[in-house]
């Protein structure tokens, strides 16, 4: 949503609330960290306050996958008393800010009036057109590895990935 910064923005931070993301990067040096996740991470361990996070099943909005495609969902299960936006607004709410939202819609309406990608999306369209091929051609690629492994900071797709069957070699 519009966050570019890597880990050197952790520079000089000294209390940090992690929303649902197992970082990769040395939180040591932070004076209070609060960890907002479905479910107990490294990160989770090593924080002074743990907030029970909304997962994807019981959340009412939109979400935008790989495609570019906005897509609504609706909550199939009513697993917290309060969501993740709404944890967020009462934090701002003790330093006397109010994101005035009442509903998922309101942070939609925001997302449209500060992304530009998002002003004149529509549900179900997939913004900015569908993308093309540039000099599509066919190729010969050499051995070698299909894909570069990267860590991936979503704890879940990490316990995902721990239970899927190991190619045997």
């Amino acid at each position: 949503m519009g966050i570019k910064a890597g880990p050197e923005a952790m520079e000089g931070v000294k209390g940090l609330l992690c929303f649902g993301e197992n970082p990769d990067v040395n939180l040591s040096d932070l004076e209070f960290l609060m960890v907002l996740d479905t479910h107990m991470t490294e990160t989770c361990d090593i924080a002074d306050v743990i907030i029970p996070g909304t997962g994807s099943a019981s959340v009412n909005g939109t979400f935008t996958n790989t495609e570019r495609r906005i897509q609504s969902v609706n909550a199939a299960i009513d697993e917290n008393v309060i969501s993740n936006y709404e944890v967020a607004a009462e934090i701002a709410h003790v330093y006397e800010v109010d994101f005035n939202y009442r509903d998922t819609a309101d942070i939609s309406v925001e997302m449209e009036d500060v992304l530009p990608k998002y002003k004149y999306a529509k549900l179900g369209e997939i913004y900015g057109n569908v993308l093309s091929p540039v000099d599509a051609k066919f190729v010969v690629v050499d051995d070698g590895e299909f894909v570069n492994v990267h860590n991936c900071t979503d704890n879940l797709m990490n316990i995902i990935n721990e239970r899927l069957p190991k190619q045997v070699k």
